[in-house]
């Protein structure tokens, strides 16, 4: 029950120290997912023999702007469609008038 009284520890700071606390977190765990990363990196170009696995002579780092660049267009793409699934739904909420219908 040790980490339900770290839990209940931080829970009874002030907001600041907690979000100063949860930037500390991110921070680090961004800094090991990058190792992990460039460390993949580093073995997948040590694995592959020189000249396969690079499209045409591309360095790495023209790889990576590739991927950038790709991943940008994608960002751009979720957002127009957010922006179309936002518009549908604030038409889908506008309030309609019912047909009044002849009565006989």
């Amino acid at each position: 029950m040790n980490l339900n009284r770290f839990i209940e520890n931080l829970q009874s700071k002030p907001r600041t120290i907690r979000i100063q606390i949860l930037i500390g977190s991110v921070f680090i765990c961004m800094i090991f997912v990058i190792w992990v990363w460039a460390a993949s990196l580093n073995l997948s170009q040590e694995a592959s023999p020189k000249g396969t696995g690079q499209a045409s002579g591309e360095s790495t780092l023209e790889q990576l702007k590739g991927v950038g660049k790709e991943a940008f267009r994608s960002l751009e793409d979720f957002k127009t469609e957010f922006e179309d699934l936002n518009k549908a739904k604030q038409l889908e909420q506008e309030e309609v008038e019912p047909v009044r219908l002849p009565v006989e």
